[in-house]
């Protein structure tokens, strides 16, 4: 029983070069992360925005 390295499926050792190239470079994690942060601080805002439309009555 060989190991699961051994195995190569369609396209070989060619297919992992081409994935390891395009995966993300750690130095660039940071990025990732603040466009995170930014998405969730995003969010929070809107719906604090949208629940005091409610609370007021200005929602059709």
């Amino acid at each position: 029983m060989g190991h699961r390295a051994d195995h190569r499926g369609p396209g070989g050792a060619r297919h992992d070069d081409r994935l390891r190239r395009r995966a993300a470079r750690p130095e660039d994690s940071w990025a990732a992360a603040f466009g995170l942060v930014l998405t969730l601080l995003w969010l929070y805002v809107e719906t604090l925005r949208l629940l005091t439309l409610v609370r007021e009555g200005d929602v059709y």
